[in-house]
């Protein structure tokens, strides 16, 4: 798998993510989709993560926590002239 290149991470966008076995729903072959609310990048002492709301239906109204290994991949979003 080729890591994802956090400089593309923004808000707004979409990643794919795996939860990790520890959580829960404890599935690591599911890969969930969530847009990003807040993207927390190269501060120092923390790690790299992003928080999302998952798109996946029964779960829209929770916000997540994602670290940059979890995600395999990002889709950007077009963003509409006004």
């Amino acid at each position: 798998m080729q890591p994802v290149e956090k400089e593309t991470l923004t808000v707004g966008c979409v990643v794919s993510y795996r939860l990790f076995e520890n959580q829960s729903p404890a599935d690591t072959r599911k890969l969930w989709r969530g847009k990003v609310l807040k993207a927390i990048l190269n501060r120092p002492h923390l790690l790299d993560s992003v928080i999302v709301i998952p798109l996946e239906k029964g779960y829209e109204k929770e916000t997540e926590f994602v670290l940059l290994e979890q995600i395999v991949a990002i889709e950007q979003v077009e963003k509409v002239k006004a």
